[in-house]
């Protein structure tokens, strides 16, 4: 298992998850959820707090699909979780986007390796492929 999915499962220890994972409320829990209007291709924007005490912020794009809202906000959850992860991220669902930077298809690619991991744990589907069920 790589760095992220680890990260996943202990914070799904942490906050005792069990699937299906209601991440809106875990997004809730450790950070101030918003909905507004963002550039086209930005499906959200996560900014971390500096200050002590003070609650990152996870600004959802208004426009996308409701369908795309749990994978974004356990995404965002990623670049919050993920302790090499710092800053403020915005993230695009278009590989359009030319920012020439293979730091930053490393971050997503690894927020979406926790998102999947967080939602969807490996031990639970290896039980589920285990018991046989459709």
């Amino acid at each position: 298992m790589i760095p992220e999915q680890r990260v996943a499962q202990r914070v799904a220890d942490k906050f005792s998850l069990k699937v299906p994972v209601d991440v809106e409320l875990l997004a809730r829990t450790i950070a101030e959820v918003e909905e507004d209007a963002l550039p086209v291709n930005c499906d959200a924007v996560v900014i971390s707090s500096s200050s002590s005490g003070k609650k990152p912020l996870i600004i959802l794009n208004r426009d996308r699909p409701n369908t795309r809202r749990r994978f974004t906000l356990a995404h965002e959850l990623g670049h919050l979780f993920i302790p090499w992860h710092m800053g403020t991220f915005g993230c695009h669902t278009s590989g359009a986007i030319r920012l020439g930077d293979d730091l930053y298809r490393c971050t997503e690619a690894e927020s979406n390796r926790f998102a999947s991991e967080l939602l969807t744990p490996s031990s639970w589907m290896a039980s589920v492929v285990a018991s046989g069920m459709s």
